[in-house]
C-alpha cells in the first residue's frame, strides 16, 4: 500500500469513523418537540444561560452580547461609561423598537451589583433581560409591555469589586465599595489577601479565640458562632464584654492581620474583633458608590468616608448620572441589593423634603404604597420600610427621586437566604424566642446552611498559631454570606423580575378621549378634550413638580384651513394653559396624574378634523383626530 493511499484510506476511515461516532451521539441527544413547557418559562431559549451561578464581569458582558444578537429588533447593547479598572459598564435596552422611538416611551431603569459582594443583582437584572427577549413572541403580555415601555438593564455597576470578589480571595462578606487606589491610613489592605489566607485554602474565614469576656458562642448547628444577646456592656476601657463571663466564650475576628505599609506596624485585620466596641468592616480604600449621589451631601458625615469628598467622584456614579440626564424618560427604577432580610426601600425614605400639608408629596408616597402592595404577591415576606430622616445620606435612589424624580426602589435580598420560607422560618422563631432578631437569622442561616447544603458552604475550625493572637480556630462561612445558593436563584430572580414589570406597567399610558362638542352659534363649537392615564404613575412626581426638571407635558391642537382654533385652552375648571413659545397651538399641561381624567376645553371655528397631540417626556407621545361636525 503506497504512501498517498494510505493517507486517503486512513481519512476515509476517520471520517466514515466520525460520522458513526455522530449518529451515534445523536440518538441520545435532545430534539425539538421533545420538550413539555413549563408555564411562565421559555421552552426553547436561543440563549441558553444556567441560573444557578455567578457570572463574573466578563461573563456577564458575554451574555449581554449573546442576547442583544439573538435578538437585534428588541435589544440594543450600549456601553455607559467605564469602571475605574476599564471594565465596560453594560446596559441593554430593550423594548419592540417597530413601534415608536424608544426616547418617546415611558422607561424602566433596572441595575445590580452597585456594592461589590452583593453579586446576585447582576444576574437578576440579566434574567430580565433574558425573559423578555424569549417570552416576547409567546406572551401577549410581554409584546404589549414592550410595545408601550423600554427598559435599560445595568446587570452590573461595580464590576471592579465584582471580580475582585470572585476571583481574589475577599473576605466573607466583602468589598463592599469600589476599588480606587486611596488609603487614607496609607497601607494597603487589598494587595495583601493572599498573605491573610493565613491557612492557605484559598477562603478568607473567621478566627475565633476562647476569652471568657468574650460576647459569642458556638452553634451547634453547622458550629457557626451566635452573637449572645443582651448579655454585654461597655467596659471602662471601651470593650464589649459579657456581663457573665464563661469559658464557653469566644471573639471572633477576621482571618489575617495587616502590616501598615507606611509605618510598618502590624494592625488588626478589619474591626470585626467581638471584644472591640468598634464592629465595622469598613476598609478605607474601598469608597461606597452607594454613599456618592449628590442627595443632601453637605449634611452627611459620610461624603468624609465613603463618598470620597465630593458627590460623583467615581466615574462608576458619573455614569448613570449621565446617562438618568440623557434619558429623562425614565420613570421608574430598581437597584438591587443583599443583605438587608427582604425589604424594599424606597426613594421617599428621605423624608426631610416632605410636608404633611404638601399634596403632592403625599401623593407620592401613595404611589410608592400602592406599587408595595403589588409585592406581597410576589415576595413572601418581605417587607416594605423606610428610614429615619438623615440616615445614609447620599444614597442612589434618594438622588433619583430626590433629584431626578423617578420613582425608585431598593430591593434588600435576604441574604440569609432561608428567610423568605414562612414554613421554615416560624420554626426556627419559636425555637429562638430570647434571641435577639440578628441571632435569630444566623440561627436560621446555620439550620438551613447544614440541612439543604450539606455544610458546602462552611469551613470546619481548625487550629492556627496567629503571629499576633497565639493559637487561634480559623473556620466559619466561606465568602457568599450574602448570596442564595443554586437551586434558589432563578425562584428568587423570577418574582424580582415580576415586581419590575408592574412597576413598569404602571408607569404612564395616556390615551386622548372626545368628550362633548358644543354648538355656541355663529359657527363656533366648544370642544371637550379628556386626557386619560389609564395608569398608577403620574407625568410628573413630587421632586419633578417642584424643582421642574423635566418640561410639562404638551398639547397640540392642530388645525387646517376648514377649522381653526380662536380662543386660549383651558382645564375644566376654567385655569388657562400656558401657551408654549414657537410652536403653533401647543400648551403646558403641568402634570397627568395616574389613574384619572384631565379635561381640556376649547373653542373652535367651522367643521372638519381636529388633530390632537399630546406630547410628554415620561408619558410618552400619543395622537387622536375629533371629527367636529
Amino acid at each position: 500500500m503506497n504512501l498517498s493511499y494510505r493517507k486517503g484510506w486512513l481519512f476515509k476511515t476517520s471520517l466514515l469513523n466520525c460520522c458513526i461516532l455522530f449518529c451515534f451521539l445523536s440518538s441520545f441527544a435532545q430534539r425539538r418537540g421533545q420538550f413539555f413547557k413549563a408555564a411562565g418559562t421559555p421552552v426553547e431559549p436561543k440563549v441558553l444561560i444556567a441560573w444557578d451561578r455567578y457570572n463574573d464581569a466578563e461573563a456577564l458582558g458575554i451574555l449581554c452580547h449573546k442576547i442583544a444578537k439573538a435578538y437585534p429588533k428588541l435589544v440594543k447593547i450600549t456601553s455607559i461609561g467605564k469602571s475605574y479598572q476599564g471594565r465596560d459598564l453594560w446596559c441593554l435596552a430593550i423594548t419592540d423598537y417597530k413601534h415608536g422611538n424608544s426616547l418617546h416611551k415611558p422607561a424602566m431603569y433596572i441595575q445590580g451589583n452597585i456594592h461589590g459582594n452583593e453579586i446576585q443583582g447582576s444576574e437578576y437584572a440579566l434574567y430580565i433581560a433574558w425573559y423578555l427577549s424569549e417570552n416576547f413572541n409567546d406572551n401577549l403580555y410581554v409584546k404589549s409591555l414592550l410595545k408601550d415601555k423600554v427598559f435599560y438593564i445595568v446587570p452590573t455597576l461595580n464590576p471592579d469589586a465584582r471580580d475582585y470578589f470572585m476571583h481574589v480571595l475577599g473576605s466573607p462578606n466583602g468589598p463592599r465599595g469600589t476599588l480606587y487606589p486611596i488609603d487614607k491610613k496609607g497601607g494597603n489592605k487589598l494587595s495583601s489577601d493572599n498573605r491573610n489566607d493565613l491557612d492557605k485554602d484559598g477562603n478568607l474565614a473567621l478566627m475565633r479565640k476562647k476569652n471568657p469576656y468574650g460576647i459569642f458562642v458556638q452553634d451547634s448547628i453547622p458550629m457557626d458562632m451566635i452573637k449572645l444577646p443582651g448579655d454585654s456592656i461597655i467596659s471602662k476601657s471601651g470593650k464589649i464584654i459579657s456581663k457573665t463571663p464563661s469559658n464557653l466564650h469566644y471573639d471572633v475576628m477576621d482571618e489575617g492581620y495587616i502590616i501598615n505599609e507606611r509605618d510598618g506596624k502590624v494592625e488588626l485585620n478589619g474591626l470585626y474583633f467581638a471584644g472591640d466596641r468598634a464592629t465595622s468592616h469598613f476598609n478605607p480604600e474601598e469608597y461606597d458608590p452607594n454613599r456618592n449621589w449628590n442627595y443632601d451631601w453637605d449634611k452627611t458625615p459620610q461624603k468624609l468616608t465613603h463618598g470620597i469628598g465630593h458627590p460623583f467622584s467615581l466615574q462608576e456614579t458619573r455614569a448613570v448620572r449621565d446617562f438618568f440626564l440623557s434619558h429623562p424618560n425614565i420613570c421608574v427604577a430598581q437597584s438591587f441589593h443583599s443583605g438587608g432580610g427582604g425589604t424594599l426601600y424606597n426613594g421617599s425614605s428621605y423624608r426631610d423634603w416632605i410636608k404633611d400639608s404638601d399634596k403632592d408629596d403625599q401623593s407620592d408616597l401613595e404611589v410608592y404604597k400602592d406599587l408595595f402592595s403589588y409585592s406581597n404577591k410576589c415576595f413572601l415576606g418581605y417587607g416594605y420600610a423606610q428610614q429615619n430622616e438623615g440616615n445614609q445620606r447620599g444614597e442612589e435612589i434618594a438622588w433619583m427621586f430626590g433629584k431626578r424624580g423617578v420613582y425608585s426602589f431598593i430591593h434588600e435580598f435576604p441574604a440569609f437566604w432561608g428567610y423568605g420560607l414562612p414554613g421554615h422560618i416560624q420554626t426556627v422563631l419559636e425555637r429562638s424566642k430570647k434571641m435577639n432578631e440578628d441571632s435569630v437569622l444566623l440561627r436560621f442561616q446555620n439550620v438551613m446552611s447544614s440541612g439543604l447544603l450539606l455544610n458546602d458552604n462552611f469551613i470546619p475550625w481548625h487550629l492556627y498559631n496567629h503571629p499576633i493572637y497565639g493559637q487561634v480556630e480559623i473556620g466559619g462561612y466561606k465568602k457568599g454570606l450574602k448570596l442564595e445558593p443554586g437551586f434558589m436563584m432563578e425562584f428568587e430572580a423570577h418574582r424580582n423580575m415580576i415586581f419590575c414589570l408592574n412597576n413598569a406597567f404602571e408607569s404612564p399610558k395616556l390615551e386622548i378621549k372626545t368628550g362633548s362638542i358644543n354648538d355656541l352659534g355663529n359657527n363656533h363649537r366648544e370642544v371637550t378634550i379628556n386626557l386619560v392615564n389609564t395608569r398608577l404613575l403620574p407625568t410628573h412626581s413630587g421632586p419633578d413638580l417642584k424643582h421642574n426638571i423635566v418640561r410639562p407635558d404638551w398639547i397640540t391642537i392642530e388645525t387646517n384651513e376648514r377649522i381653526k382654533l380662536i380662543n386660549q385652552v383651558h382645564l375644566q375648571c376654567g385655569a388657562l394653559l400656558s401657551a408654549v413659545s414657537n410652536k403653533k397651538n401647543t400648551f403646558e399641561i403641568k402634570n397627568i396624574p395616574g389613574h384619572s381624567i384631565t379635561t381640556i376645553k376649547c373653542v373652535v371655528e367651522g367643521k372638519g378634523d381636529l388633530g390632537i397631540k399630546v406630547n410628554s417626556i415620561k408619558g410618552g407621545l400619543v395622537s387622536s383626530i375629533i371629527k367636529v361636525k
